[in-house]
């Protein structure tokens, strides 16, 4: 067996900046800094890997993390990760630079290529060991423990985890997701929603056991380089509170936003359309709209554009423009196909 080492230990470009201010790049030094990290994890692993695999998130019995991830495109990511220990960054994101610097320790072997190269950090400084085998299955392994001079001491609650977790893969329908505790008792749950977001809808709405959904829609597009999922309905008791959510590119927008705006006029114009049909005098707005509805919707795409510092308002008009059309689109067709389930919809909005 040939083994090729570096022997020269080489400072990560980004490692001082992030051990200096963390914050400034993960948005905290808790339990929410440590999710904004493995948010960006998860989204360059499955970009990388074309969404076309699984990964298993274990908190294992040494108190370290582990991250597997299988692929059937995993080389794109490998060689992203063989080039972790060059300067300076090229042809890569600056998420594993940013793991590496906020670890205390971080070791990830890739096999790739009938090849094992095995890179170890701690507190932003790496290197790198390649050895040459035999046939083995294309992985990446990570394992690391965080380094709590920049974390604050927090739980690492596999239960707030999960929930993460779940999210991430309501929002991602074609991947799989698994996480396990083996720290104590051991626990397995496996994540993979093929429908998406209208999955995250038929768990709400089995939680409620005092009302039915009314007006169910479930709509998944495509326009113009942009991916959308939108998925709603209205309850029927008048006690119950409005439920709404939005997302780009995994990041909640709870500002609202282009998004939002655009599924919500979209609804308005399809709802007045269907009224002026039936010589129907109603009264709608934003307000009226959203009263009763539980609403999902996310969009994935390039170049997201945020209004604000805390990213949490979409601004791009574009995006409202396209989902106001889709929506009108979808909305009247269904209506028009459905003549008593569209009056039954419009009487919400009589003029009383």
């Amino acid at each position: 067996m040939k083994v090729s080492t570096v022997d020269e230990i080489k400072e990560i470009d980004l490692a001082a900046h992030v051990r200096k201010r963390p914050t400034m790049f993960l948005g905290g030094i808790g339990f929410t800094g440590f999710i904004t990290l493995i948010g960006y994890l998860l989204d360059e692993i499955f970009e990388s890997i074309d969404n076309d695999g699984s990964l298993q998130f274990e908190l294992n019995s040494t108190g370290n993390i582990q991250i597997e991830i299988k692929s059937k495109s995993i080389e794109k990511l490998a060689v992203a990760i063989k080039g972790l220990d060059l300067l300076p960054r090229v042809n890569r994101g600056f998420t594993f630079d940013l793991l590496i610097a906020v670890c205390e320790h971080l070791n990830i072997e890739v096999t790739s290529n009938n090849q094992v190269t095995i890179l170890q950090a701690k507190k932003g400084r790496c290197r790198q060991t390649a050895i040459e085998t035999t046939l083995k299955p294309d992985v990446i392994l990570l394992v690391f423990g965080l380094d709590f001079e920049i974390f604050k001491s927090f739980d690492l609650n596999y239960q707030h985890i999960n929930e993460f977790l779940i999210q991430y893969a309501y929002l991602n329908p074609a991947i799989k997701l698994v996480s396990i505790d083996n720290r104590q008792e051991y626990q397995k749950n496996i994540f993979a929603f093929k429908r998406g977001v209208a999955e995250h809808l038929d768990a709400l709405i089995a939680g409620k056991t005092y009302y039915q959904p009314m007006y169910r829609y479930d709509l998944k597009t495509d326009i113009n380089g942009y991916s959308y999922q939108v998925s709603f309905c209205y309850h029927d008791v008048w006690f119950a509170k409005s439920y709404i959510r939005t997302f780009a590119n995994n990041i909640e927008t709870y500002l609202g936003g282009s998004l939002l705006d655009g599924v919500l006029h979209g609804m308005m114009d399809a709802i007045k359309r269907a009224a002026l049909s039936q010589n129907i005098d109603i009264r709608i707005s934003k307000k009226t709209i959203t009263d009763g509805l539980i609403l999902i919707a996310a969009v994935k795409g390039p170049d997201i554009i945020f209004h604000g510092s805390t990213k949490r308002r979409l601004g791009m008009p574009k995006i409202k423009k396209n989902i106001r059309l889709y929506i009108y689109k979808e909305l009247t067709a269904f209506m028009e196909a459905d003549q008593e389930r569209a009056t039954n919809l419009i009487r919400n909005f009589i003029i009383r």
